[in-house]
C-alpha cells in the first residue's frame, strides 16, 4: 500500500488514503507517484492536489514498519531508498515544495526548523538521562519536570 495526502491550495495536508500498489503501477510494473496521483484525482476530483508521502519516514529516516529496539525506538532499515520528503504526513501539516518535504505544526514560536531533517527543534535540547517527563514551558523557554514532586 501506498499512502498519498490531499492538499489545500496552500499546501496543507487535508486528507489521507492508502492507495492499493496496483493503481500506482506504470506500464512497466513500476510504483510511479503520477500514476498514483491520477488514481487520487479520478477518485476525489481532477481538482484536487495530491502528494506521496512515506509514512514511515521520521526526519529524513525510513523505519522499518513494526520493529522497534529495547526501548521501543522504531529501528532504521538498512534501504534508505524509500525514505523521501523528510516526514510521513498527516493532517494539518504542511508541504514545503522547496525542501520537498513534509513539516509539522511548529509547537512553540521559539522552537526552529531544522533543515536536515524538517523537525522543529527547541533552542534547549530535551534532558537526557532522566527518569522524570519533561513538557516544553514556552515562558520560561526550558524543559520542566511534567510532575513536580
Amino acid at each position: 500500500m501506498a499512502t498519498y495526502v490531499q492538499l489545500d491550495e496552500n499546501n496543507i495536508v487535508i486528507n489521507t488514503i492508502a492507495v492499493a500498489d496496483a493503481d500506482t503501477m506504470n506500464e512497466q510494473g513500476v510504483e510511479d507517484e503520477a500514476v498514483g496521483i491520477a488514481f487520487c484525482k479520478n477518485l476525489l476530483g481532477q481538482d484536487t492536489i495530491w502528494k506521496r508521502c512515506s509514512r514511515h519516514t521520521y526526519g529524513g529516516v525510513y523505519h522499518t514498519p513494526n520493529v522497534n529496539d529495547a526501548d521501543g525506538v522504531p529501528v532504521p532499515d538498512p534501504d534508505q531508498s524509500k525514505a523521501f520528503r523528510k516526514n510521513g504526513a498527516g493532517i494539518g501539516m504542511t508541504y514545503d515544495p522547496v525542501r520537498d518535504a513534509f513539516i509539522h505544526i511548529k509547537p512553540f514560536p521559539s522552537w526552529t526548523l531544522n533543515e536536515n531533517t524538517c523537525l522543529w527543534e527547541p533552542p534547549t535540547p530535551y534532558p537526557e538521562n532522566s527518569t522524570e517527563p519533561y513538557i516544553w514551558d514556552e515562558e520560561l523557554q526550558q524543559w520542566v519536570v511534567k510532575f513536580p514532586k
